[in-house]
């Protein structure tokens, strides 16, 4: 066979996502908002641990016989813009409070405020061909990345996050993220 084999087809730049994307808060609720500028891009991550029994007699993986145990979904990046709003969202257990000049960040509680945990945290960012978006959501999110902020000459501090999604205790079936892509790139699929 002469040439590169490839999977791309010439369709396949409407289906790339491009660029960084941003970090929301509440995506499509009343009360969205993004979390501000990022560097160095973000990430969604999603981790499933597989349970597959060992069945006498078969020497490979058996087909069908696979199941879903455990699911961790995460959203994480470098936020550049430094507010009180967003330490506290960061800091687990923290409270601020405000004097004649500052705003103050401090942690007061081993546990989580209720409020800290966020009813979505959304990566979101567009296709190529029209600008459409991708979705991609945690629920019930929280900053289980610790905090780590870098300076150095001639460039900026970055706040490093990473948003773990949660199910509710009395829905232990539920799954910790959604991923929503634009109904028109899987319309076409021409060669």
């Amino acid at each position: 066979m002469p040439g590169r084999i490839t999977g791309a087809t010439s369709s396949s730049w409407k289906r790339f996502f491009i660029d960084s994307g941003a970090i929301y808060f509440n995506y499509g609720e009343a009360d969205e908002q993004k979390i501000g500028a990022t560097q160095e891009g973000t990430t969604f991550t999603l981790e499933q641990e597989l349970r597959m029994p060992e069945i006498d007699g078969h020497r490979a993986p058996v087909l069908n016989t696979r199941r879903v145990i455990s699911e961790t979904a995460r959203i994480s990046g470098g936020i550049l813009e430094m507010t009180s709003y967003n330490l506290y969202r960061i800091l687990t257990g923290s409270e601020v409070t405000s004097d004649a000049s500052y705003n103050i960040t401090k942690r007061v509680s081993d546990l989580p405020n209720l409020d800290q945990y966020i009813q979505n945290v959304a990566l979101v960012g567009r296709n190529q061909a029209d600008g459409e978006p991708y979705v991609f959501l945690i629920f019930n999110g929280l900053n289980d990345g610790g905090f780590e902020m870098e300076t150095s000459d001639e460039n900026e501090a970055t706040l490093g996050v990473q948003f773990t999604g949660h199910t509710p205790i009395d829905d232990p079936d539920s799954s910790p993220f959604e991923i929503r892509t634009p109904q028109a790139i899987d319309v076409e699929n021409v060669t």
